[in-house]
């Protein structure tokens, strides 16, 4: 009984905006539950130790530690590998008195852009693949 209501009010619904897009498009958000704003409370929240943080000062406390340290905690499990420094040190020309970085080539950009994925967004900037490519 509840889908067929359901039913019968969306279509409703869409009939009676058909021409009104706006209208049709919050229906159609409103059915797939699309909301435009999307709140989220932590309430609680198992620490890294195993012990249970529902108190909402020492929440915000632990939250804010854990993001503030986790950059420094994880660069300090990646491994340096000299293999991958001398093969950069090859591309750029290194020496212990001076950097110098190899100039880029037309062909070398060329190739880059064609290899965009049309696909993907635009970036920063909202230039599209596709922009690029027909340049």
């Amino acid at each position: 009984m509840k889908e067929k209501s359901k039913k019968l009010y969306y279509n409703n619904l869409f009939e009676t905006n058909r021409a009104n897009a706006k209208k049709v498009w919050q229906g159609i958000n409103d059915l797939l539950r699309r909301r435009k704003y999307r709140t989220f409370f932590l309430t609680k929240i198992i620490a890294t130790d195993g012990r249970m943080i529902t108190d909402g000062n020492k929440l915000c406390s632990y939250v804010s530690d854990y993001f503030s340290t986790i950059g420094s905690r994880m660069a300090s499990s990646i491994s340096v590998s000299t293999d991958a420094d001398n093969h950069y040190k090859s591309l750029i020309g290194f020496n212990s008195q001076n950097l110098f970085l190899m100039p880029i080539t037309h062909n070398e950009i060329l190739t880059i852009i064609n290899c965009l994925d049309s696909s993907k967004s635009s970036g920063a900037h909202n230039i599209s693949q596709n922009s690029l490519q027909m340049l």
